[in-house]
């Protein structure tokens, strides 16, 4: 179904809430499309991070290098910096 649900789409609307029918950069819907989006907003480490949480297979997605992940990071250099100052 490539188009969103019409009573939703009329809800949404009522309510002057933007919605639309997700679908990721290659076109995929669904799951696939979902994290093919997040990666494309955020980065790929964040999307194959929110599929491992689902037990979602990655393998045969379309994920593209994002931007940096600072999940590791930060807080290890939080925990250096606060470690040096003990």
């Amino acid at each position: 179904m490539n188009s969103i649900d019409p009573q939703l789409a009329e809800w949404a609307k009522a309510r002057n809430i933007p919605a639309d029918a997700l679908h990721g950069p290659t076109g995929s819907t669904g799951f696939d499309g979902a994290l093919e989006d997040l990666t494309a907003h955020t980065n790929r480490g964040t999307a194959i991070a929110a599929a491992n949480m689902i037990d979602y297979p990655t393998a045969g997605l379309e994920l593209a290098a994002g931007g940096l992940a600072w999940r590791a990071p930060i807080p290890l250099f939080l925990s250096l910096l606060f470690s040096v100052g003990v």
